[in-house]
């Protein structure tokens, strides 16, 4: 499986495969074990479709909207940035650019894989095309 950015003619990611078994994975291979010194935070995301509101069952805050390929998701800007992260965050908003639209304002930022657009309050991501991101903001409680 290769796939591609918009307009590149090398594979951003790629996966493949010699050999394929279609059995029943031993538990052992879906167990996680953080290294030493890790610091792990558990989000329970819940289960099952996103509600018709595009809220996540059982995650406050969370949402999705769309699905297979054209699936943006919601994260609240609040409650879990720090350290590395928000040097990180801040450095996406340098490269960012103001946007504004029925839904609001923020600011997007596009790359060849994937769009970002950060609002008052809640980030929208997806590999998809921003008007695909500012759809799930007008179709946010949040937005």
């Amino acid at each position: 499986v290769q796939v591609f950015a918009r307009n590149t003619t090398s594979p951003a990611f790629q996966v493949g495969f010699t050999q394929i078994s279609f059995v029943t994975p031993a538990p052992a291979n879906l167990q996680f074990t953080p290294p030493p010194g890790a610091r792990l935070t558990v989000v329970h995301l819940g289960t099952g479709n996103p509600g018709a509101s595009g809220g996540v069952p059982g995650a406050a805050g969370f949402g999705a909207y769309g699905s297979g390929w054209l699936t943006v998701v919601e994260l609240p800007q609040s409650g879990g940035l720090g350290g590395d992260s928000e040097a990180v965050l801040n450095a996406l908003l340098a490269a960012a650019k103001p946007v504004h639209g029925s839904w609001g304002s923020g600011t997007l930022l596009t790359t060849s894989l994937m769009s970002l657009l950060i609002t008052k309050g809640e980030i929208y991501a997806g590999a998809v095309q921003p008007s695909v991101l500012y759809a799930a903001a007008a179709a946010s409680p949040a937005g």
